[in-house]
């Protein structure tokens, strides 16, 4: 199965991911100054060519090799600490809203579970390696059984005394998969209660403006007709609200959304002009927008314009 894994991960485009964190691990570490950063990243491309059989795992702080000095193991730890508070916090967050969204996706499963399984890593990479699954695992067993020893009381194996020597900290690198399935069930209420609401308050902001245009056109065309004694053939010279011409002598008044709620026409002889609804009358926001206070009464008869003078 990590076999079939690491086959889906590379068809899903898992190699770019795994040379583009290779790389950038190799400029940071030509740099020097991040050179910390720059080998964990770049064992972290490695992790990522082949994520189902390999896990990223931490060098112990008391293992230094002769290669590595403690005055490098001590500046690491200032390197660390600044990556953490510059990137690491925010690229960790940001890890963990993509396998949610990757989650959700279904298709996007196997690409989730190797994120999960190296968000440790992309949290802080400063000490990181890779090995094999099976060595990972064969340490945590021995780990396992040091702890049974010691909770029994027991003498322990030479088996669990090996663990004193080991380089390796075996702690895996991973979230569990019960803590994401809760959060992304978490996620899910929160958009399927959230988004009814947010969208009702939309609508109801939109109900408003329109609303509120169709009153602005009633002032509009009544003081227009005062100060000219008649009416325009363009709506745009009566009033500012946009206006959708529909023939001589009539307009659509349309949604923020662009549905077309009200007719508005205007009658020279008559001296008069009429609001209708609209071909979009069915529509939530236009119905929404004819229960308002006001709005059945300009809908009911022609409103009649007043003299100038």
């Amino acid at each position: 199965m990590r076999i079939l894994g690491n086959i889906i991960w590379f068809f899903l485009g898992g190699w770019i991911l795994a040379i583009l964190a290779y790389l950038s691990g190799l400029i940071l570490t030509i740099l020097v100054v991040t050179a910390p950063v720059g080998l964990g990243l770049m064992e972290y491309g490695k992790f990522l060519f082949l994520p189902f059989t390999h896990d990223m795992v931490r060098k112990k702080k008391g293992s230094v090799s002769d290669a590595v000095h403690m005055t490098y193991q001590t500046y690491a730890n200032i390197v660390k600490v600044i990556y953490i508070i510059v990137f690491g916090i925010w690229l960790f967050i940001g890890g963990i809203f993509t396998v949610i969204g990757q989650f959700i996706t279904i298709i996007g499963i196997p690409c989730a579970i190797v994120l999960a399984k190296s968000l440790g890593t992309i949290f802080n990479p400063v000490d990181k390696v890779c090995i094999s699954h099976d060595l990972a695992e064969e340490l945590r067993r021995r780990v396992a059984a040091a702890k049974a020893d010691e909770i029994s009381g027991v003498q322990q194996s030479a088996a669990a005394e090996s663990l004193q020597n080991c380089e390796y900290d075996v702690t895996p690198q991973k979230l569990s998969v019960v803590p994401i399935i809760g959060i992304v069930v978490v996620v899910l209420l929160v958009v399927l209660i959230g988004l009814p609401r947010l969208s009702a308050t939309r609508d109801d902001a939109e109900i408003s403006k329109l609303a509120t245009n169709l009153i602005t056109v009633k002032y509009d065309l009544d003081a227009y007709y005062i100060s000219q004694g008649k009416f325009a053939s363009d709506f745009s010279v009566m009033t500012n609200v946009p206006l959708e011409p529909n023939g001589a002598n009539s307009a659509y008044l349309k949604s923020g959304k662009g549905d077309r709620c009200f007719v508005i026409s205007v009658d020279a002889k008559k001296k008069t002009f009429t609001v209708e609804k609209g071909p979009d009358a069915e529509n939530n926001i236009c119905r929404g927008a004819y229960e308002l206070p006001g709005v059945p009464k300009m809908l009911s008869e022609p409103i009649s314009m007043k003299k100038s003078y």
